[in-house]
């Protein structure tokens, strides 16, 4: 039976958090699933055929001043890191290994070996993450054998070296959570947070509503936005 191991940062909230727990839980009939977080708390739930490990922070000693400093505890703390996610491969053997966010998808780029397919994700958009997040995205991805983008305007954001081995691929949707009936609602959940731009939403809502006059559009979430009601400018 072909083995995945599967690398986030947690299970216990969030969009790609949602997203790995349900394709961990569609390929455990098929493979064998092994998820590996810096957290065993978990919000979403896990089938029993899947095992989890889990990251230890390394314990390092506090005291690294300047540039130099910095440099030498990111690379004590990656290095011990990456010790411990090589030992669940030497463990468990995986024919891939698929990681979401940024610091599982560098993880994953530093212990790429040989024979083991190195599939990475990317869930935000780097032009509001700023040039670090962009940069280490870049290198991780160098590194991928495929990328999963969400949209094809963000896979555009990286060079043609990497989207060659891009593919998007949308969220999944449960169908059996689709609204029915004549309800005139349009409901969203999200953090309140710039990086979900509700603004666009109810910039798209209000040119809507001026020929639906009907419908609603409710927004539910928590963030400092809520304070601001989401005002839109004009």
């Amino acid at each position: 039976m072909k083995k995945v191991l599967i690398l986030i940062d947690n299970l216990y909230g969030g969009g790609a958090q949602r997203v790995v727990s349900r394709l961990s839980n569609a390929l455990a009939g098929s493979v064998d699933v092994v998820i590996m977080t810096f957290s065993m708390e978990n919000s979403y739930p896990l089938s029993d055929r899947i095992r989890q490990y889990c990251f230890k922070e390394p314990d390092l000693l506090t005291g690294y001043k300047g540039i130099l400093g910095t440099v030498v505890y990111v690379f004590r703390h990656y290095t011990a890191l990456c010790r411990q996610l090589i030992d669940v491969k030497e463990r468990e053997h995986p024919d891939t290994v698929i990681s979401f966010l940024s610091k599982p998808n560098l993880l994953n780029a530093l212990t790429r070996t040989r024979g083991c397919r190195t599939v990475m994700s990317e869930r935000n958009n780097p032009k509001k993450k700023g040039a670090k997040y962009y940069l280490q995205g870049l290198f991780s991805y160098l590194l991928a054998d495929r990328i999963v983008f969400q949209s094809r305007t963000v896979m555009k954001m990286f060079p043609w070296i990497v989207r060659r081995k891009g593919v998007v691929v949308p969220n999944p949707v449960r169908a059996d959570c689709m609204a029915v009936g004549g309800s005139h609602r349009i409901v969203t959940m999200g953090r309140l947070k710039p990086q979900k731009n509700h603004q666009l939403l109810i910039k798209a809502f209000a040119l809507f509503a001026e020929s639906h006059p009907q419908y609603s559009l409710f927004i539910y979430g928590r963030g400092y936005e809520r304070e601001s009601r989401l005002s839109c400018p004009d």
